[in-house]
């Protein structure tokens, strides 16, 4: 019961506070948008991009992999009996 009222409370102060945050509108002025969208297309025609995603994707994979086995060996060391 007080447990309860407890987590009500907590949770409509949180959902106050959030409704209490404005919104963020941020506008890019279209010459800088252009610009920027110039240089990615012109990276995009001189990158080979057919040779680079090999390499790409074996360095997303390799780093994808050591942050999951990071996270196993973290919650591997809360468990009581689960070892270093």
């Amino acid at each position: 019961m007080v447990q309860t009222l407890f987590i009500i409370a907590m949770v409509s102060i949180v959902v106050v506070m959030l409704v209490a945050i404005p919104t963020l509108s941020i506008s890019i002025p279209a010459g800088i948008a252009n610009t920027l969208i110039s240089i990615c297309k012109l990276s995009a025609y001189l990158l080979p991009v057919k040779l680079l995603m090999p390499l790409i994707l074996f360095s997303f994979t390799f780093h994808t992999f050591r942050f999951v086995w990071s996270v196993f060996l973290r919650v591997k060391s809360f468990i009581p009996m689960g070892g270093n």
